[in-house]
C-alpha cells in the first residue's frame, strides 16, 4: 500500500485505528518531515498493513481525525509502543509532530531509526 492509499483509507474510516512509526526524518530544526509507519491491532501491536513512508502531514491529518500514532523505539525490540505523537502548532501557525509527555532517556524523536532521504531516479 502507498503512503497515499494510508491517507485515503485513514480519511475514509470512522473508527479510530492505531498506527506505529518505526522511523523518521527529521528537518534542520528538529520537525518530523517524513515517517515510515504500519497499522497495528491492538494490544499485541500485530501489523495489519505493511510499512510505507508518508509526509508529516499525513500523520497530523491521522491524528486531528482521532486515531493514535505511537512511536516504537529500536531499544524497546520495536514490540511495545510507548509514546504517543501529537499534534503541535507552531507561532507561523504550521503544524508538526511531537512526542506526548515527559522527556524519557532513549524515547525522544532522535532516538527513533532514521529514515534517509527519497532516492529521485
Amino acid at each position: 500500500m502507498t503512503a497515499k492509499g494510508t491517507h485515503e483509507r485513514i480519511q475514509s474510516d470512522e473508527i479510530a485505528r492505531v498506527f506505529a512509526v518505526s522511523a523518521l526524518r527529521l528537518d534542520a530544526e528538529d520537525r518530523v518531515v517524513e515517517v515510515q509507519w504500519a497499522e497495528v491491532r491492538g494490544p499485541a501491536n500485530l501489523g495489519v498493513g505493511a510499512a510505507v513512508r508518508a509526509r508529516a502531514a499525513e500523520v497530523v491529518a491521522a491524528l486531528h481525525a482521532g486515531h493514535r500514532v505511537l512511536a516504537v523505539f529500536p531499544k524497546t525490540g520495536a514490540l511495545r509502543p510507548d509514546r504517543s505523537f501529537r499534534v503541535v502548532e507552531l507561532e507561523d501557525g504550521t503544524e508538526t509532530l511531537a512526542l506526548d509527555g515527559a522527556d524519557a532517556p532513549h524515547r525522544e524523536l532522535r532516538d527513533l531509526a532514521a529514515l534517509q532521504p527519497r532516492q529521485h531516479a
